[in-house]
């Protein structure tokens, strides 16, 4: 504001943008309520925050983090239970400057993760599933249980994946073998 002596703080989860610029209002930069169920995700707008946001934990429960290309950050939940109960969940959000924001998330609904898929990726399977929340292990056909390792945003809609794991010609003859 003109003619200010001192700067105005924000309520919490607003926030002014980090250019280095004075502004005269706050942004928004979570909703106060925001849900997870097979239409809507936790956007966090990272353009409008203090600081980068850093890591999140969801129930306690380590979050993944992808960009959108927009400057928005979509707080991906990583589960150990592939069934999620209806309810609030605390989520937790851990910036860059080692401040921490806190809302709950509405889980409207029983929310059930598809089961995951196996893909080839070159000499490599990868478990993978579509969902708004990633299970934290999925089974690999042939190959066991893998840990996630990343969730990726790919043509809209957000992709839960393990870790590739190297095929040999065992697996690919035994698990793999096409037929025609």
């Amino acid at each position: 504001m003109t003619g200010q002596s001192t700067c105005k703080t924000c309520a919490p989860r607003y926030s002014t943008p980090r250019d280095g610029k004075p502004h005269t209002m706050c942004h928004e930069f979570i909703s106060p309520s925001p849900k997870v169920d097979k239409d809507d995700v936790v956007v966090v707008n990272e353009k409008d925050m203090p600081s980068k946001v850093n890591n999140a934990t969801f129930d306690g429960h380590t979050c993944q983090l992808v960009e959108d290309g927009n400057g928005d950050i979509i707080v991906v939940p990583v589960v150990s239970d592939p069934t999620v109960a209806a309810g609030y969940y605390a989520l937790k959000i851990g910036l860059d400057d080692g401040s921490e924001v806190d809302v709950d998330v509405n889980v409207p609904d029983l929310f059930t993760m598809p089961a995951p898929s196996t893909v080839i990726r070159g000499a490599h399977a990868v478990g993978r599933t579509t969902s708004h929340m990633c299970p934290a292990e999925m089974a690999i056909v042939g190959l066991g249980v893998h840990p996630i390792e990343r969730a990726v945003l790919e043509g809209g809609e957000i992709a839960c994946e393990t870790d590739g794991v190297e095929l040999t010609a065992e697996d690919l003859k035994n698990e793999y073998n096409p037929t025609f």
